[in-house]
């Protein structure tokens, strides 16, 4: 049975972002079997989706629901949080700066 899970990363996503994305992407094929796609947006796509990205990126706004947004709001450099919204399907890994992004995957 396929997963169909898709890693979702910024546009304009830093180095240690985009490391944080095929961290995100090497651990679920080493759990799965299943490599997931990777793929960069500023806006909602469909499906099962993994979010890697960091506070205040137009990414994470389009995912968080109303209390996600306040966590985040809350994260300093280098602090990091991992988010189930059941609602859309998705999973946050938002990093208060980009080490805290890397550190969250």
């Amino acid at each position: 049975m396929a997963l169909g899970i898709t890693i979702v990363g910024s546009k304009d996503a830093s180095q240690l972002e985009t490391l944080a994305m095929r961290e995100v992407m090497r651990y679920t094929y080493l759990r799965t079997g299943e490599m997931p796609s990777l793929v960069t947006s500023d806006t909602r796509i469909p499906g099962r989706v993994v979010v890697v990205a960091q506070k205040g990126s137009a990414l994470a706004a389009a995912y968080a629901d109303d209390a996600a947004r306040a966590e985040i709001a809350k994260l300093e450099p280098q602090q990091y949080i991992l988010k189930t919204l059941p609602e859309s399907d998705a999973v946050l890994v938002v990093g208060g700066d980009a080490v805290g992004t890397l550190y969250g995957a």
